[in-house]
């Protein structure tokens, strides 16, 4: 099998974004050295989760996620400690050939470097939010392999100002573009897909529990979640009978590097520890794990399902 990973998060940053960052991580120095002087755990202060959030939301505003066993294709790679990077390595370990995906080229470089540390995996271009793109991946992907056997999406954006501003605040083109990157690239990718999987096949994508209850600070990007998991049944119906599956994982709150875009991230992972049946987070390698069984045959019977990795707490 053989995914296709997206590098967003290898790549360099642009220098307006450098210089911001660059202060956001003074601040973020300056309020841990004073919390320590004064003998208490910076963690546990308001302000130090302020900082890490608006430095969060400025990664998060500068960035895409995308990914996809035997020959596969995985959309969404931005570092090793993404859910991407972590899918991949469990695809690698079982078997599976890669192929990683970018935006633009000064995205190039990095996929480069993370195809070689991923198995010397196929490097292609690829903005989802471009059906001429898509096409000519699968294309390519024609020639290469003569089909694909399972394809991994795990591509969410929300701009940075429209996650602080909540659902009340969430501007027109904000809403229109998280939901086109994160939830109708699924069918745009699916589209190119299906064709290359004449044997049958699995696309699989990544949600949050925030599709189906409130999540404070997760505002408009619930609902882009929402969209895409009812995506994710009628595309399950659709390619049913080509022996299609389409199914979604949907993790707990990690610590990625885009999930520090999420105001009062840091709360929701303290939540998962004190109230899931688990008390604990679940980790990548755990995800990674799952991605791979529903990408195998062993999953063969499984379909339009939403599978939940977050040590249970969907049901606290």
């Amino acid at each position: 099998m053989t995914p296709i990973l997206d590098a967003a998060d290898n790549q360099p940053l642009v220098p307006d974004l450098a210089a911001e960052v660059a202060g956001l991580v003074a601040d973020i120095d300056e309020i841990v050295a004073y919390y320590q002087a004064q003998g208490q755990d910076p963690s546990d202060n308001w302000d130090f989760e302020a900082a890490l959030n608006a430095l969060g939301a400025a990664l998060y505003a500068n960035n895409v996620d995308e990914i996809g066993l035997p020959d596969g294709r995985i959309f969404g790679i931005r570092s090793h400690r993404t859910i991407g990077y972590a899918i991949a390595q469990a695809a690698l370990e079982n078997g599976a050939q890669l192929c990683l995906s970018y935006r633009g080229e000064r995205e190039r470089e990095r996929a480069e470097e993370a195809g070689s540390e991923l198995g010397g995996a196929l490097v292609l271009p690829c903005d989802v939010t471009k059906d001429e793109e898509i096409e000519a991946l699968f294309q390519t992907l024609q020639k290469e392999w003569g089909g694909v056997d399972f394809v991994v999406h795990s591509v969410a954006f929300a701009p940075g100002e429209d996650m602080q501003a909540g659902m009340v605040g969430t501007s027109r083109e904000g809403f229109k573009l998280m939901n086109d990157i994160s939830a109708y690239s699924l069918a745009a990718v699916s589209r190119y897909a299906a064709p290359l999987m004449p044997k049958g096949g699995s696309i699989l994508t990544l949600t949050y529990v925030a599709s189906q209850r409130i999540v404070p600070s997760y505002g408009p990007m619930g609902v882009a979640k929402a969209a895409l998991e009812c995506v994710v049944r009628y595309l399950a119906s659709e390619l049913g009978p080509q022996g299609i599956r389409v199914n979604a994982l949907s993790p707990g709150p990690i610590s990625t590097p885009a999930a520090r875009g999420i105001p009062q991230f840091t709360s929701l992972l303290r939540g998962v520890e004190a109230c899931s049946p688990m008390h604990r987070n679940v980790e990548l390698r755990e995800v990674g794990n799952a991605a791979a069984f529903m990408l195998s045959d062993w999953a063969s019977a499984i379909t339009a399902e939403i599978l939940h990795v977050d040590c249970g707490m969907h049901v606290s």
